[in-house]
């Protein structure tokens, strides 16, 4: 679970909420609950997500823009997606769901909810808690109605004297004139296309100052790993990532199980605990004692070896590394690193061909 506020000490200039918000509907089947939303934010959301329904309370979401122009404009709105927009009286969560991720909090969907308000939400991917909140929002889709455009419409007219409860005049907070008001991060360089990530991946590969067939050695290893634990593209237990460094980290769950170290000639591996007691064996390893403890008991062991010990073809130290591996897939179900999954550092594992022309 991470948590999601404005920093009073932070100098990022963008918004921690729509950092996180934006991260997660990236390319996501999107459920969205709120009463209170901008319609331009909202459309922000859409813009980037695969596909989006959202539970709302109409009268709330309307009277809470007290200009009749952007009320109208919501009205046309909500006529034009009636079949992604769905009402429910009194509703007051802020929920957004994904696929595999889940953010809610106090936040309102709003420039000034996420830009400028004290406020605090959390994200999360636990699978059962992100399927609780998917069973729930579908139990609401359940009883929720719907008004035709012109009850939409007749409710403006009928109420547009109604405005949004004024401040009470000349009440000051002491902290108001240091509040730091946030932006929007740019869409454009935020979100990374394929180029990017392919890029990314290049400069990776390069950084490891390794030769084609060295580093055909190392993709097959992954390849043969990734086929008897049949290890799909989509599998959210896995991350690939090519980090700002442009370290080429391979994660399982919470865990590294493999990744090539660039400042010295190494590679770590994730190992079984009995590993302690051959480490001897090969004179070149060293155990990073940081590693993998949960509870403050330790788990697992990160060994790094000389890199060329993926030449070896020594059957224990693969089946260890493999052992090690099947612990974490049978004790994860999404990784948290996830969201910096490059998908084509697992095409350049298993696509040979695509291999070949990044290689060359």
């Amino acid at each position: 679970m991470k948590l999601i506020y404005h920093k009073t000490d932070d100098n990022n200039p963008y918004s921690p909420f729509d950092s996180e918000i934006v991260s997660l509907a990236n390319g996501q089947n999107l459920l969205l609950v709120s009463p209170y939303i901008g319609l331009s934010y909202l459309k922000r959301l859409i813009k980037i997500s695969k596909s989006w329904k959202l539970i709302t309370d109409f009268q709330e979401w309307i009277i809470s823009h007290p200009n009749k122009l952007q009320r109208l404009e919501i009205c046309d709105f909500i006529a034009s997606h009636l079949e992604n927009i769905k009402h429910i009286p009194d509703i007051h969560a802020k929920v957004l769901i994904t696929d595999n991720a889940a953010f809610l909090g106090s936040a309102n969907f709003t420039q000034k909810g996420i830009l400028e308000r004290t406020e605090m939400s959390v994200s999360f991917s636990e699978t059962d808690k992100v399927n609780e909140l998917k069973e729930w929002f579908n139990s609401l889709l359940e009883i929720s109605t719907n008004y035709t455009k012109k009850q939409l419409f007749d409710f403006v007219n009928k109420n547009e004297n109604i405005i949004v409860q004024p401040k009470i005049a000349g009440l000051k907070i002491p902290f108001e004139h240091n509040k730091r008001k946030t932006i929007l991060v740019p869409l454009d360089t935020f979100l990374k296309t394929d180029e990017d990530f392919e890029a990314d991946l290049i400069q990776g590969i390069k950084q490891t100052k390794k030769d084609k067939v060295w580093l055909n050695r190392y993709f097959d290893l992954l390849k043969d790993l990734f086929t008897e634990y049949e290890i799909d593209e989509n599998s959210q237990k896995i991350s690939m990532s090519v980090t700002k460094a442009f370290k080429m980290p391979v994660s399982i769950g919470q865990r590294y199980i493999i990744c090539p170290r660039h400042r010295r000639d190494a590679i770590g591996l994730i190992l079984p605990l009995d590993f302690k007691d051959i480490i001897t064996d090969y004179p070149d390893a060293a155990i990073n004692q940081s590693y993998f403890y949960r509870n403050n008991t330790e788990e697992a062991l990160w060994v790094d070896f000389d890199s060329n010990i993926i030449f070896s073809d020594d059957p224990f130290l693969l089946s260890s590394w493999h052992k090690a591996v099947k612990t974490e897939i049978d004790r994860t179900t999404i990784s948290g690193f996830r969201q910096n999954h490059n998908p084509y550092y697992y095409k350049v594992v298993m696509d040979t061909n695509y291999r070949k022309k990044i290689l060359g």
